[in-house]
């Protein structure tokens, strides 16, 4: 069957993008074999400081685990002057080296929101990201320092900002006849199974009757 895209723009530290990945996995699970999904990063600030206190960052968390019942970490932040950009581009330079898939950027985020790990500082992320996958560390730093890396996050950033969208993650789904929707910010599973659900199914009857016509042709 033709594939459903579903391209995932997240901050490895924004906290709906954590919570929402149950989301992301019930879908996968669920429809394995007609969905690719391709992640890219939408940075805070576009990488530049925070600008928000720990406490806030508290308050946020506190606020969340109300909404959701997630309890997150608030440990790792250190000050106004923290930044997502370094674990992003961690995560971006360990695909880029070979690490495909979820390891790394979860690893980052759980290691972060969960564990309290300052994964905002280089060498912290560095170790993170060797733990989830094996890479080898003096090329993991190289390729977090290479321009092309930065450039993917400055490109990635922008496509998100492009969207008629303000909050992370954002889940957009499309089929090859160009039917698409957009979901932004956090979701029960049930949602995007739904939607998801509804574009394999749009495809499947497609592909039949193109199959059909294909079978009748002269």
């Amino acid at each position: 069957m033709s594939a459903i895209g579903i391209v995932h723009y997240f901050d490895v530290l924004s906290s709906w993008s954590l919570i929402s990945q149950a989301a992301l996995d019930a879908v996968t699970a669920e429809f394995a074999d007609a969905v690719s999904v391709d992640w890219r990063v939408g940075l805070f600030n576009d990488g530049a400081r925070l600008g928000e206190s720990a406490e806030r960052w508290a308050w946020y968390y506190a606020r969340i685990e109300a909404m959701t019942g997630v309890a997150l970490n608030p440990a790792w932040r250190d000050s106004d002057d923290d930044s997502t950009f370094v674990p992003n581009a961690v995560a971006v330079a360990a695909r880029r080296l070979g690490a495909g898939g979820d390891a790394v950027r979860l690893a980052l985020a759980r290691g972060a929101m969960l564990d309290g790990r300052k994964v905002q500082q280089r060498e912290i992320a560095l170790d993170v990201a060797v733990e989830a996958s094996g890479l080898d560390r003096g090329a993991l730093s190289a390729a977090l320092d290479d321009p092309s890396t930065h450039a993917e996050l400055a490109r990635t950033t922008r496509e998100y900002k492009a969207l008629p969208v303000n909050v992370l993650p954002v889940f957009l789904i499309s089929n090859p006849l160009g039917d698409t929707a957009l979901f932004s910010g956090y979701f029960q599973p049930q949602t995007l199974l739904t939607a998801v659900g509804e574009a394999v199914e749009t495809m499947r009857r497609y592909d039949g009757y193109m199959a059909r016509l294909e079978k009748e042709r002269p």
